[in-house]
């Protein structure tokens, strides 16, 4: 029973850190310029790998591409991941996902 309790405490306490670090304003963000890079090598992968792509992003009013997103855990975990919102080929906005 004391096992279950400290287990819970310490999953409580990790998720806690985990929301408090997100909510911080994100001091570790990366530069536009890298997320860019990122957002780029991501596009052209996609035009690369899926038939029909460029159509798709043509017919598309605005593009959301998170480029990478880090999961990380054992018995309990997160994920963080930034990205760019593409309109007309052009990032208009950034963007971060975090989960928990």
């Amino acid at each position: 029973m004391a096992f279950r309790r400290a287990r819970a405490t310490a999953m409580i306490a990790a998720v806690g850190l985990l929301l408090a670090s997100v909510g911080s304003g994100a001091p570790t963000a990366a530069p536009a310029d890298k997320i860019d890079a990122k957002v780029d090598a991501a596009l052209g992968r996609f035009l690369k790998e899926i038939k029909g792509a460029d159509g798709f992003l043509q017919k598309a009013e605005g593009v959301l591409v998170f480029a990478g997103v880090v999961k990380a855990g054992i018995g309990i975990g997160g994920e963080y991941g930034e990205g760019a919102l593409r309109i007309g080929g052009q990032s208009v906005d950034y963007y971060s996902i975090a989960s928990g």
